[in-house]
């Protein structure tokens, strides 16, 4: 009888320990109405390493507990669809072409280290900055570091930056707006006509059947010409007896983008952020270039 060969043991050792904060509370960075969550901000300010702009960061946002009749807060971020997604890496593509020949002639040495693809929110909110504390419970919110737009120059000679929000004519490129000129989707089949090739030779055939083929589903099921408003609506917080939701749970922000209506500077102080655990630098934010 053969000797059996010894099965090999699983190895037992615990993966690596990535140390990450990955959650924390944040504030208004000014007395304004509405304020902006910037994930991949966050993320880099509270650890001290480049998050990426252009990834699918999987947050959410509680209201303390403790706190009494707060809210409503709305809590908006940009639409997880096929065409913002596309959109994105459009205008990616588009900046890599305007600055290929300047890449080329300064070199890779040259590149800015923590260079980024930045999109413009397009809102005039203010910024949720992160908060750190010392032993004595003392906050600082952190506000230093670079998060440059994205600048390229067009045919006329204008700076260009890229934004969520609206096309602004020899300033901004609506990302969405211009990839609309190349997404539209045409009726399938353009032309439709109920003569049949060898129709005589066939008394089955039918031009009521024949129409159904053709006409009744040759236009797209929604707005062939348009992708729709940018955002959606996450979640309504509240502490008001009730109406009571503390927290949005875990919701999809592109970009890392996320809305907050219906703040005073006090009421941002109660506000905490989680980022999922994942494998990009220790939380779950899949690339949006993939």
């Amino acid at each position: 009888m053969a000797n059996k060969k010894p099965m090999k043991k699983k190895s037992s050792s615990p993966k690596r320990y990535y140390p990450v904060q990955n959650q924390g509370t944040i504030r208004l960075s000014s007395a304004a109405g509405s304020g902006m969550v910037f994930g991949n901000r966050l993320m880099s300010r509270w650890n001290k390493r480049l998050y990426r702009q252009g990834r699918f960061y999987q947050i959410k946002i509680d209201i303390d507990m403790a706190d009494t009749a707060v809210g409503p807060i709305e809590v908006h971020a940009l639409r997880d669809t096929w065409g913002n997604h596309k959109a994105y890496q459009m205008a990616y593509q588009e900046y890599l072409d305007s600055t290929e020949e300047e890449r080329s002639r300064i070199g890779k040495d040259q590149v800015s280290r923590w260079q980024d693809f930045i999109v413009q929110s397009g809102s005039s909110a203010g910024e949720m900055l992160g908060q750190v504390y010392d032993e004595t419970g003392a906050m600082t919110a952190l506000t230093i570091g670079e998060f440059s737009d994205t600048l390229v120059e067009d045919k006329n000679g204008n700076t260009m930056r890229f934004t969520w929000g609206a096309d602004v004519p020899g300033t901004h490129y609506g990302i969405r707006a211009q990839y609309e000129l190349k997404a539209n989707t045409d009726d399938s089949p353009v032309a439709n006509t109920e003569n049949v090739p060898y129709a005589q030779q066939s008394a089955d055939t039918s031009n009521v059947e024949v129409d159904q083929l053709r006409n009744r589903g040759n236009d797209a099921p929604y707005n062939a010409d348009s992708f729709g408003d940018a955002w959606t609506k996450v979640a309504v917080l509240s502490r008001v007896p009730g109406e009571q939701k503390l927290s949005t749970g875990y919701f999809t922000a592109p970009c890392g983008l996320a809305l907050l209506t219906g703040l005073n500077p006090d009421i941002a102080t109660r506000l905490s952020i989680e980022f999922k655990t994942g494998d990009y630098k220790g939380i779950k934010a899949p690339s949006m270039l993939e």
